[in-house]
C-alpha cells in the first residue's frame, strides 16, 4: 500500500504496488463506512501488506477491490510510533519512485520481505529506512559504484553515484566522515540494521544525503514531506 485518498463519504482511491500488475490504482467502496457493517479503513495504511481480490475495470475506470485481508499483524497495531513513521516515510518514497504498471517479481519480493522484517524488528529500528533506501536503489537502477580503496579517505559523489577517494570537482558530495558511514549503510543488509552505530545527528545527515541522492537520480522525487516527521519521532 503506497497511498490513499478519500473519495466521497465512504470510499477510497488507493495506490498499491502489486505482484501481478505493478503499480495500480483501485477504488475501495465502503472502506470508511460506519455502523453495523463498518468498512476496512484501518487496513489501508501506508506500507500495509494486503491480499486483494479486484474486478477488472470498465474502460476508463479504476480497478475495484472486492475482497481484502492483511496477512501481517501490521506496523500500526502495537502503538510503535517509530515503525509507523518509517512506514509513512518509505511509502512516500515508493509512491514517488514506483511508476511501472507491469510486474517486477524481484522488486515485489524485496518490498514484501522488507515490510515483514520491519514488522518483526526489535533492534536497530531507527536505521531501517536508511538501509531500505540504499537497497531499493539496486532495483531502481542507481546503486552507487564503489571506486575507492576502502582503507583510504572516501567521498560519496552524490551527483555521479560513486564512492571515490578524491573530491569531485562539484560540491554535491558528502564529507569524508559521512561518506564512510554512508558506504556502511549501502553495504548493510536489512537483517543487520542493528550493527550500524549511529547517533541521531549522524542518522539525520545520512537520511538527508539519501534523499538528495534519490532526487538527483530519479525524476519526480521532489520534496519528501514526511522526512521532518520521521526526524522528530527519533529525536
Amino acid at each position: 500500500m503506497l497511498s490513499g485518498v478519500r473519495y466521497g463519504e465512504t470510499s477510497l482511491i488507493v495506490h498499491i504496488y502489486t505482484d501481478k500488475l505493478g503499480r495500480q490504482s483501485f477504488m475501495v467502496n465502503g472502506a470508511a463506512r460506519k455502523g453495523k457493517r463498518p468498512g476496512k479503513l484501518a487496513l489501508f495504511q501506508p506500507l500495509s501488506l494486503l491480499t486483494i481480490v479486484a474486478s477488472l475495470p470498465r474502460k476508463g475506470s479504476l480497478l475495484r477491490i472486492q475482497e481484502v485481508v492483511s496477512p501481517a499483524s501490521g506496523l500500526y497495531t502495537n502503538s510503535d510510533l517509530r515503525k509507523g513513521a518509517i512506514a509513512v516515510f518509505l511509502a512516500e518514497i515508493l509512491y514517488k519512485t514506483l511508476r511501472e504498471e507491469e510486474p517486477n517479481p524481484p522488486l515485489f519480493d524485496f518490498l514484501w520481505n522488507s515490510v515483514e522484517l520491519l514488522d518483526a524488528a526489535e533492534k536497530g529500528i531507527a536505521n531501517f529506512h536508511l538501509v531500505f533506501m540504499a537497497q531499493l536503489s539496486r532495483y531502481l537502477g542507481f546503486y552507487p559504484i564503489v571506486a575507492a580503496d576502502e582503507s583510504s579517505t572516501i567521498f560519496f559523489d552524490i551527483k555521479n553515484g560513486r564512492f571515490q577517494d578524491t573530491l569531485p570537482a562539484h560540491p554535491i558530495v558528502l564529507p569524508a566522515q559521512l561518506s564512510r558511514l554512508m558506504l556502511q549503510v549501502f553495504q548493510t543488509s536489512l537483517s543487520g540494521i542493528d550493527q550500524l552505530q549511529l547517533n541521531r545527528d549522524l542518522r539525520n545527515h545520512l537520511a538527508d544525503g539519501l534523499v538528495d541522492y534519490y532526487q538527483h537520480h530519479h525524476e519526480g522525487v521532489g520534496n519528501i514531506k514526511s522526512l521532518a516527521v520521521l526526524k522528530e519521532v527519533f529525536a
